[in-house]
């Protein structure tokens, strides 16, 4: 996120071990295929710090 937003969001963040936040990734699946998705034009990002520009993008038109 400090990439992204710099460091002062990164300063609201508390690191704490959630058991059934772990419990409940642990279920995730990782292992996507995304061709229909991409035949119907949709895209992923390229990478994680992608992500965080298109929240904020999604908070603002929301606001």
């Amino acid at each position: 996120m400090s990439e992204v937003a710099g460091p002062e969001p990164a300063k609201l963040i508390r690191w704490e071990s959630q058991v059934e936040i772990q419990q409940m990734v642990a279920g995730w699946r990782f292992d996507y295929v995304t061709t229909k998705a991409e035949a119907l034009g949709l895209r992923r990002d390229a990478e994680f710090g992608d992500i965080i520009p298109n929240h904020i993008e999604d908070d603002m038109t929301a606001a």
